[in-house]
């Protein structure tokens, strides 16, 4: 399966602590750009990396084309950035919350509806210490057959 081209938005603690290292150690997910507002930040990601980084959506959109955005930001930024990642057709992969208000959350399933565009709502815990210490105990474990969350 040819991996997906990903962009990450928002370079705050997140990003560095769990998104970048996962899209940088998956064979599913391509790194095609980042995006923040923090220029610092972007030229860090940029070095390292080795991607195109920009400042604005609109910036990023003119120039890659990502088939997903993992969009890392305040949860008061999400509205104005959703739109022109869904009418370029950019599936999402949010941070939790959904939204802040359900005027938003019905916003935002008018905005997916309409351009045909997945929104996932997520919490990264990839690299928390206790879930990378659960896989050394699985041989301890045997095999699974229920998990409840």
């Amino acid at each position: 399966m040819k991996p997906l081209d990903v962009v990450v938005v928002g370079l705050g603690h997140q990003a560095w602590e769990d998104h970048l290292p996962a899209v940088e150690n998956s064979k599913m997910f391509n790194l095609v750009g980042v995006c923040d507002v923090d220029e610092e930040a972007v030229d860090k990601a940029m070095e390292q990396y080795r991607v195109p980084g920009f400042t604005t959506v609109e910036a990023m959109l003119n120039n890659v084309t990502p088939g997903v955005a993992i969009v890392a930001l305040p949860h008061n930024c999400y509205v104005s950035l959703l739109e022109p990642l869904c009418k370029k057709g950019v599936h999402i992969i949010k941070e939790k919350p959904l939204a802040t208000t359900l005027t938003e959350a019905v916003q935002f399933q008018h905005l997916t509806r309409t351009h045909n565009v997945f929104f996932g709502i997520i919490t990264q815990r990839r690299f928390n210490p206790i879930f990378q210490w659960f896989v050394n105990l699985l041989p301890m474990i045997g095999e699974i057959t229920f998990v409840q969350a």
